[in-house]
């Protein structure tokens, strides 16, 4: 059983180096419960915007009080990074917030959609 599912996304503007982000939560019946959206100036990375926007979704899920979630993302790399603990440079600290966010879960899995491979984080 999933409980919870999140799908995040991120966009990062080289340009500006602005990022948006961005979450839907959707219970059991697949129905959208809540969503949540942000920016923020500064962004050093589409990496780093997609860490951002995995980071605002675990953050809103312990507020709405989500015990079990499934975190879906179209950012392969990030996924790899969480579940493989890695250190990645640009976005060091947000992954180790992740980490930190995680304990605050019953289980939590990462998923993949657009053709990629499931990946389970934690449980």
């Amino acid at each position: 059983m999933i409980g919870t599912q999140c799908f995040v996304d991120a966009a990062w503007n080289a340009g500006t180096r602005g990022g948006g982000f961005g979450c839907i939560f959707k219970d059991m019946n697949n129905s959208t419960f809540h969503h949540h959206s942000s920016n923020r100036s500064f962004v050093g990375s589409a990496f780093a915007a997609e860490a951002l926007a995995a980071k605002a979704a675990l953050q809103v899920a312990v507020t709405l009080g989500t015990r079990m979630l499934a975190v879906w993302s179209d950012s392969k790399p990030l996924v790899l990074a969480i579940s493989l603990n890695a250190k990645v440079v640009e976005a060091q600290g947000t992954l180790f917030d992740i980490s930190q966010l995680c304990n605050n879960f019953v289980s939590i899995f990462s998923l993949m959609f657009q053709g990629y491979s499931t990946l389970k984080l934690i449980l």
